[in-house]
């Protein structure tokens, strides 16, 4: 099976969370997630994947890699969901779905989460 290049964040605010892919040779993150996205996009690596992303950060990426032929979802396997701040984002649904298996996710909170406390 060929080696995978990944480019991936593991880090939401500072926590550490637990990803399964330590085995996977060659992960890189190599800046933000719109250079990530675009890396997917142009072939240069097969996938990225992030937890804890701002909708914001990942949108025009989104669309880049779309654009592209490339495949988008949540760490969870189903459609992406922007507001989750969960992607996997990958040359194809193979790559994508073999990244999803591997990965041991957990839920931040939404970015259309409301803030508001109730007295």
């Amino acid at each position: 099976m060929p080696v995978l290049v990944v480019c991936c964040k593991t880090f939401c605010y500072g926590n550490e969370h637990n990803l399964s892919l330590s085995h996977l040779p060659r992960i890189r993150g190599v800046g933000t997630a719109a250079t990530n996205m675009c890396l997917v996009a142009s072939g240069c690596v097969e996938a990225y994947y992030e937890i804890g992303i701002h909708c914001w950060d990942i949108a025009a990426g989104a669309i880049i890699v779309t654009e592209a032929g490339g495949v988008l979802m949540d760490v969870d396997g189903g459609p992406l969901d922007l507001m989750s701040r969960r992607v996997v984002a990958a040359n194809n649904k193979i790559i994508a779905e073999r990244i999803v298996k591997e990965i041991d996710a957990f839920t931040p909170l939404r970015d259309d989460a409301s803030t508001e406390t109730e007295d």
